[in-house]
């Protein structure tokens, strides 16, 4: 690529790294980052969890004495997206066999990665986890290797720690990683067993020295996940297949078009006006970032009918196929519309269209640069500064709020006003843990205390599953998004709108 072309992306890396930088200590969301932070809490309850990584956190602090805060899990966050650029850097290197590592590619996936900025809170969580972790899992499997034991060990390594991230995508990646080892790598089926070893051994290590392993957690926690009506196995598929649907939909009409009419210009037009209309019905939020995910099949849909395709890009097809398909394998198990949560998993097409564009058309490899990195300016400004996620503009937040002695986040006026006011009516010898219904989860945080049991009440019956006789001996902090279980409760602190 031209030095013109680097120095762009460094200064767009530059840029977004000045933008996280300067927002790592302003705002909070107290839904999803309440829940983020509150499994990063060496003290927060997690039983029958679902997302066990809080037991790193758990260990980490042990070991340590160390509690990550809020900016601790962003800076965290950060720094993992540093590694997965590297990771994808190596994965490159690995698919087409370059000497080295390409900074170039480190840079591109660093601005892939950081899209995911666009939809959800900052800190690290286990989203922005999955993605990092598959990073160094494309790298790990397609590695080639004279230690193929090795090889199998720290893919099972990554695997594990996936389980405690994100179960469905462990198992996933697992059926891949399997079906990998045996076809092309000629492993056989008793010498796969040590998949299993590094999990073991984190589990037994969560057992000896906290008294507590993930296996056991889901196993306490499925019967009631199951039961939840945002978790059924239908609607789990629904949010994903209708994000296929809709990509596949424009990617269709790409190629239709483009074997109807000679004109390229005309067929530009007819897919942007096609691309426009299935934005326009698939915007179910006021969010707008999904119209990158779905100008990305638009690009597949050009390059896939290109003559060029077929005679050059056969021996790395089959990477390719699994890059395009990893955003819905990340995503299952998920019950979040595909199409807002998709901008997370962008990276991996991105990955995709410059593996491809480097076999069949290698010049215009720098008009796909351009894109990412302004798509990646464009949705990391809007995330974090103009529109986070559930909050204000992050300017507004001048306000300094110390949630714990020696952590403190800015916040607006309003909300530390209100803050102020909860924390008045609170008991003058409350205790360490309060429970929060619905859905606030960052409040109780923001107050210095834990919930009880779990991190976070979404709804009644996960409420009444836990607390099917209400609970008299902890303050209730209460979001009225749905009625409480009947029973009997202590005091209970009604909360406003926190984010007006």
């Amino acid at each position: 690529m031209a030095d013109s072309t680097n120095k762009f992306l460094f200064l767009a890396v530059l840029s977004v790294l000045i933008l996280v930088g300067l927002a790592l200590p302003k705002g909070f969301d107290i839904s999803d980052e309440g829940l983020y932070v509150l499994l990063a809490h060496p003290l927060q309850e997690n039983n029958a969890g679902i997302f066990n990584y809080d037991l790193f956190f758990k260990g980490f602090y042990q070991c340590t004495g160390i509690h990550f805060g809020i900016i601790g899990l962003r800076i965290l966050r950060l720094i993992s997206y540093v590694v997965a650029a590297l990771a994808f850097s190596f994965f490159w290197k690995n698919i087409v066999e370059e000497k080295g590592l390409s900074f170039k590619i480190a840079m591109i996936s660093f601005l892939g990665i950081s899209a995911g900025y666009g939809f959800l809170p900052s800190s690290l969580s286990y989203n922005s986890l999955s993605v990092c972790l598959t990073g160094l899992w494309l790298a790990c499997v397609s590695f080639k290797t004279k230690s193929p034991l090795l090889k199998v060990l720290v893919l099972g390594l990554i695997l594990g720690l996936l389980v405690y991230v994100k179960v469905t995508t462990a198992l996933l990646l697992g059926l891949i990683s399997v079906s990998i080892l045996i076809y092309e790598d000629k492993k056989s089926i008793s010498s796969l067993i040590l998949l299993f070893v590094p999990f073991v051994v984190l589990e037994l290590a969560f057992f000896l020295f906290l008294d507590t392993f993930s296996t056991l957690r889901m196993i306490q926690g499925l019967e009631f996940t199951v039961s939840r009506p945002d978790y059924g196995f239908l609607i789990l598929v629904k949010h994903t297949f209708f994000g296929f649907f809709w990509c596949f939909l424009v990617f269709l009409s790409t190629l239709i078009l483009k074997k109807i009419s000679p004109n390229p210009r005309i067929n530009l037009g007819i897919t942007v006006f096609i691309l426009v209309l299935i934005f326009i019905q698939t915007r179910i939020t006021e969010e707008w970032n999904h119209i990158f995910l779905l100008i990305m099949p638009l690009i597949f849909g050009v390059l896939v009918h290109s003559k060029l395709t077929a005679l050059t890009l056969s021996s790395r097809k089959y990477w390719v196929l699994l890059l395009l398909f990893l955003p819905f394998i990340l995503h299952f198990g998920s019950n979040v519309y595909w199409l807002r949560l998709g901008i997370h998993y962008w990276i991996f097409w991105c990955l995709a269209a410059m593996i491809w564009l480097d076999e069949v058309y290698p010049f215009a490899e720098k008009y796909l640069v351009y894109f990412i990195s302004f798509s990646s300016l464009i949705l990391v400004l809007n995330g974090l500064w103009l529109s986070p996620f559930a909050q204000k503009s992050s300017w507004k937040a001048t306000e300094k709020w110390e949630y714990l002695p020696g952590k403190s986040i800015f916040l607006t006026p309003q909300q530390v006003f209100q803050l102020k006011a909860i924390k008045n009516q609170m008991p003058d010898e409350s205790p360490s843990t309060v429970l929060a219904a619905y859905r606030i989860p960052g409040i109780p945080y923001l107050l210095g205390k834990t919930i009880p049991i779990s991190p976070g009440f979404w709804d009644k019956t996960q409420l009444e599953n836990y607390f099917p006789k209400g609970i008299q001996e902890s303050v209730l902090l209460y979001y009225p998004l749905d009625e409480l279980p009947a029973g009997e409760y202590g005091k209970i602190i009604l909360i406003p709108d926190f984010d007006e």
